[in-house]
């Protein structure tokens, strides 16, 4: 296995498109690595309602692993996923928690997923600064700072949805392959 990455999808509010951007983005680079490589993805679904996990398990892409979670368990979970894969994608609970300060703290890369609302972009903002908490928990500092946060507008579905992008690590490859996607 070489460099992982972990990726993780947050969002103090649910409803916003996490769980489906994290499906979107676990099968289209399982698309793109079918059969090619040893490369695998693990999901880690740390909502309660397990519903990441169970569309994974449906669509049953054999380089994907999907693993569910909770606060308690993240970071054990986290360790086992690295083990098994190159890259893992977190999808967390729309409520900023332990377990959001846990993931952005050990994340390459937090993608935040908004509505296009002033209520969903203010929770947005308010997340990415939960994720600049744990960047100073950890000693690592943002890219650019938070207000340079890469801002993208994706289609998903049947609406439109804003994803900031904040990076951890001044490292942008992961990001670049995440945006190879949209």
């Amino acid at each position: 296995m070489g460099l992982q990455r972990v990726v993780v999808v947050a969002q103090g509010k649910g409803g916003v498109g996490k769980t489906t951007l994290a499906f979107v983005l676990a099968t289209a680079i399982a698309n793109r690595i079918s059969g090619q490589s040893d490369y695998r993805v693990a999901c880690v679904d740390a909502d309660p309602n397990t519903t990441l996990d169970l569309a994974l398990r449906k669509a049953a892409f054999p380089e994907i692993i999907s693993m569910t979670s909770d606060a308690e368990a993240l970071l054990p979970s986290l360790r086992e996923a690295q083990s098994l894969a190159d890259l893992v994608l977190i999808d967390l609970e729309g409520s900023a928690n332990q377990a959001m300060l846990y993931a952005a703290g050990k994340s390459d890369l937090v993608i935040i997923p908004a509505q296009p609302s002033a209520f969903d972009v203010r929770e947005a903002r308010r997340t990415a600064g939960v994720v600049q908490q744990a960047a100073d928990l950890v000693f690592q500092h943002l890219q650019d700072g938070l207000d340079g946060a890469d801002a993208l507008t994706v289609n998903a579905g049947r609406g439109r949805c804003l994803c900031l992008f904040v990076r951890l690590q001044r490292d942008k490859a992961t990001r670049d392959v995440v945006m190879q996607l949209f």
